[in-house]
């Protein structure tokens, strides 16, 4: 039987005080993909070629996913960010989490601290809602904290362990300027079934304000029945440039959930 690695089992050994609420979770797309969503009626699993894998990936309550054209303008509403913000109920779907983006960091923050020896597995985990909230009580204090992008500048780490430690250092040196977005902070978790598209599961979806005017997939999710936000689509910016306006429309409908 194989060893877990060894930050699952740094995770692990971590405590919750139970204080602090567990955060949803968040999928990013187009407009274009929610229109295939909204019409299949569930978010299908595709095949990782980093993870070699079929799974959803979905972040720990920040909608940090990007594409890889992020920061290339578009004029066209058809490339849109979209969020569905996911029950945290869906994490226990999941049974491979890593505390980064494993698609966009690839390792590369890690190596100053870590080594040439890092692989992308000595930092996988098995996650749950506990360990989910006590690793961001560890590492951040606070839900609050941990939207922020804030980690304590202190985890109180033990001599040997290493990947917490690699870990906490790539936390504190991503608060330097040229040191990356926050998807290298932002803990990634898959799910390795489809999700149906309805209440239950979906409790918030960010959209451009152009797709909420009319239309089939409007009407399909006013049927569904949860709460939609908007933002203004402006032809021209890039995904980037949208990626504020999306935090605070999903950091304020935390805050009414007294999530933060």
């Amino acid at each position: 039987m194989a060893k877990p690695p060894r930050f699952e089992k740094f995770v692990t050994k971590l405590t919750s005080t139970n204080s602090l609420p567990v955060l949803p979770l968040t999928h990013g797309t187009t407009a274009f993909g929610l229109r295939d969503i909204v019409n299949e009626g569930e978010l299908k699993v595709n095949m990782c070629d980093t993870l070699q894998r079929d799974l959803i990936f979905t972040f720990y309550g920040r909608p940090s996913y990007r594409p890889k054209d992020a920061e290339k303008s578009f004029y066209q509403n058809v490339g849109a960010p979209v969020f569905l913000i996911l029950s945290p109920d869906l994490i226990a779907k999941s049974d491979l989490a890593h505390p980064f983006d494993s698609g966009a960091d690839k390792l590369g923050l890690y190596k100053p601290h870590f080594g040439e020896k890092a692989k992308l597995s000595d930092f996988s985990f098995n996650p749950s809602q506990n360990s989910l909230k006590a690793l961001i009580e560890k590492f951040y204090g606070d839900n609050k904290a941990y939207m922020s992008n804030l980690p304590k500048n202190d985890a109180g780490l033990s001599g040997d362990e290493f990947e917490a430690k690699a870990y906490h250092a790539s936390l504190m040196d991503g608060r330097r300027e040229g040191a990356g977005d926050e998807r290298a902070s932002s803990i990634e978790i898959t799910l390795y079934e489809n999700v149906t598209i309805r209440r239950k599961h979906v409790k918030l979806a960010v959209i451009p304000d152009v797709l909420a005017d009319s239309g089939e997939t409007i009407d399909k999710l006013n049927a569904i029945g949860f709460p939609i936000e908007t933002y203004s689509f402006r032809p021209g910016l890039s995904w980037s440039d949208y990626m504020a306006l999306i935090y605070d429309l999903v950091e304020n409908w935390y805050k009414i959930e007294r999530l933060l």
